[in-house]
């Protein structure tokens, strides 16, 4: 394998829990998304508007969206069977508020 070299550590992600917190993604576990949010803060529009990287953060309320509190989805309880769970109808499971998905890196 060519670059192996640079490899420091690898590290196997499976189904289980990755945290204490149902929320905790791979990226959030490894401690990728700090870098993530600090690049999207640093953008013209989110400058423009006073963002900070917090409010890229799906965990906290500065910029997730505030019906599914971040989750992307919304639980319906069905009694007698299992809970449904659908997109958010407020940010249609993208997690974030309008003015934060504004806000582009590279166009994406």
């Amino acid at each position: 394998m060519i670059g192996a070299h640079r490899i420091d550590e690898v590290v196997m992600v499976d189904q289980a829990p990755l945290a204490r917190t149902p929320r905790s993604t791979p990226i959030l576990y490894l401690g990728l998304y700090d870098r993530v949010r600090e690049l999207f803060a640093a953008q013209p529009e989110a400058m423009s508007q006073g963002l900070t990287a917090s409010a890229f953060s799906f965990n906290s309320g500065s910029g997730r969206c505030e019906r599914c509190s971040g989750t992307g989805h919304e639980k319906i309880e069905m009694q007698f069977l299992s809970d449904l769970y659908v997109p958010c109808a407020e940010c249609e499971g993208r997690r974030f508020q309008p003015h934060v998905l504004k806000v582009r890196l590279h166009d994406k």
